[in-house]
């Protein structure tokens, strides 16, 4: 089941975003390059989550 979300809710864990991350490098990089997720891009939105 692909997930195409371009956007992560401010609700959601910091589990899920790891999870969506390590989701999208399955489907390639090219996907992970489309919705502009990366590592250092999660740790950012966490800490300006917090």
């Amino acid at each position: 089941m692909k997930r195409e979300s371009k956007l992560i809710a401010k609700g959601e864990s910091v589990n899920q975003l790891y999870r969506t991350f390590f989701q999208l490098q399955k489907y390639g990089a090219k996907k992970a390059k489309e919705l502009r997720l990366t590592q250092k891009g999660i740790e950012k939105i966490i800490l300006e989550g917090r």
